[in-house]
């Protein structure tokens, strides 16, 4: 965001926003959710998701940055040579 230019906050807000639009997609394909449901749910998750990043967002750091599930962002790249695909697209 900064080599663009893009002020940090409203580059967190975006990319938080992204990250639970993926997870309710991801639940959508498995079936756990339908699509009206999952737009509903994440509409209303908007509110407490803006106001707890604006609460911590002055404590976050680049250098302090992980991922909550390393392994499966470890074999994602491996997806498409299982045999056995989660997603068959």
């Amino acid at each position: 965001a900064a080599a663009l230019g893009v002020p940090q906050l409203p580059a967190a807000l975006v990319f938080a926003h992204a990250a639970t639009r993926d997870a309710f997609a991801a639940a959508v394909r498995l079936g756990l959710l339908g699509p009206l449901r999952a737009v509903a749910l994440q509409a209303s998750l908007l509110d407490a998701q803006t106001t707890h990043l604006l609460a911590v967002f002055d404590s976050l750091h680049p250098d302090t940055a992980a991922t909550s599930a390393p392994l499966l962002d470890a074999v994602h790249a491996a997806h498409a040579t299982l045999t056995m695909r989660l997603f068959q697209t």
